[in-house]
């Protein structure tokens, strides 16, 4: 017979109540689970259109290139594409084989621009919006975006002309952000196009290897290539001087960076406009490094004195008086206290010849 049948009225419903109670608890907990676990997992697209094709993009802070796929380049009619001579690589640090770039007309929230994109030479890839474009879009309110996925403009917007034309010829760099993880000091990159937060495993050493839990997730680069995780943990986490403890995951590799994904953004509640408009596009610096090594091992060039062979095609005029003089350096004792009487003179006798320089002037 069940717990239920041996109980009198008045605790059989007082039995149904509680178990109504707990199954109410229980869907309302498996609520939260779902709605984290949808935050989690959260991606943020926008619809544009490239050469008047539309397209549904990624915004993907993390990286540097809009990109297309080759099936999407085909839709579009083929245009025409130059040479990349640069390489690309996936998050996971995967070449990313590419087949060309072009210069696309690109509509977004009713405006126009031309805009560099790059075609891979692999259907899988996913299309993304990178840094490049970033400036050039700064009309946009990513606040706003960011936070109900609705694409409206700015009142107010930067002037950042510099910047717009640095992105079309240098390279950005990632958003780094300090974080404190276990009390710990950590750079992380701000990466909206990571659903979840990540650190490499010699991070996890440094951070005094925090207890993991088996995780059952799986992560994916742009190219589709999986990532091996050791596992998660409920991280003690401070920004901007507020503390949190979120999810993380650890990787099982040293080389990973540290990701902030998108799980971590209700809670750390980024201003994104400022973030966006403060993405930097240095100048190389490599040619310069470059040189310096051709410079180190340069040798002057040494040649014959003899001119008994040589034929003379010109002369040069040069002035007909030079002088060698011999100027005496000589030493004051005691120079490093100063005299009583500025104005004393010091004995020829006292005067000490240290040494002696050539000087040739010209007359």
């Amino acid at each position: 017979m069940s717990e239920k049948g041996n109980l009198g009225p008045c605790d059989r419903l007082v039995h149904d109540w509680w178990v109504y109670k707990q199954q109410k608890c229980r869907g309302l907990a498996m609520s939260i689970i779902l709605l984290i676990s949808k935050m989690s997992y959260k991606k943020f697209f926008v619809d544009i259109k490239i050469n008047g094709y539309a397209q549904r993009m990624k915004i993907d802070s993390g990286c540097h290139d809009t990109i297309i796929n080759s099936s999407v380049w085909r839709a579009m009619g083929e245009p025409d594409l130059v040479n990349v001579k640069t390489t690309r690589k996936s998050a996971l640090g995967k070449d990313i084989p590419l087949k060309g770039k072009l210069f696309a007309r690109v509509e977004i929230v009713g405006k126009v621009h031309v805009l560099p994109v790059v075609v891979s030479d692999d259907d899988s890839t996913r299309s993304l919006i990178g840094r490049r474009w970033i400036p050039e879009l700064n009309s946009i309110d990513w606040n706003k975006f960011f936070d109900d996925e609705t694409l409206v403009l700015r009142s107010s917007v930067p002037n950042n002309r510099r910047v717009r034309a640095n992105a079309m010829k240098y390279r950005s760099i990632p958003i780094i952000l300090d974080v404190i993880l276990q009390g710990i000091q950590v750079e992380m990159i701000l990466d909206t196009g990571a659903t979840v937060s990540i650190i490499g495993l010699g991070t996890w050493v440094s951070i005094g290897e925090p207890q993991l839990n088996q995780t059952t997730r799986t992560i994916r680069d742009t190219s589709n290539n999986s990532l091996d995780l050791k596992g998660e943990f409920i991280a003690e986490v401070k920004y901007n001087g507020r503390p949190f403890q979120l999810t993380l995951l650890v990787s099982n590799k040293f080389q990973i960076k540290n990701i902030i994904g998108t799980d971590w953004f209700p809670s750390l509640d980024f201003d994104f406009n400022a973030v966006f408009d403060n993405i930097q596009f240095p100048a190389p610096t490599a040619v310069v490094i470059d040189v310096l090594p051709k410079i180190k091992a340069f040798k002057a060039i040494s040649f014959d004195t003899d001119t008994s062979n040589c034929e003379v095609t010109d002369e040069t005029k040069v002035r007909s008086k030079t002088t060698n003089q011999i100027i005496q350096v000589t030493h004051l004792p005691n120079t490093a206290t100063k005299r009583k009487n500025p104005s004393q003179n010091v004995p020829q006798s006292k005067m000490k010849i240290t040494s002696a320089r050539v000087c040739r002037t010209l007359n």
